[in-house]
């Protein structure tokens, strides 16, 4: 059967496993892109624990 809108949407529209592919879909789309958005962050040098320094270790800077 080749893959066109029409019989995405009969396949979806069978009962409970459209909705069961759909949320898979959904999740595993989810991991991945939380996985990537990660992964950019330690590329970029951007992580949560790079900037995690409190306010008052900053150099003031013009005073």
């Amino acid at each position: 059967m080749p893959y066109t809108a029409e019989n995405a949407s009969k396949l979806f529209n069978l009962g409970d496993i459209g909705v069961a592919i759909w949320l898979f879909v959904k999740t595993e789309a989810q991991k991945i892109q939380e996985n990537a958005d990660k992964d950019k962050a330690v590329i970029q040098g951007k992580s949560l624990s790079s900037t995690s320094t409190k306010k008052d270790m900053r150099r003031k800077c013009c005073t």
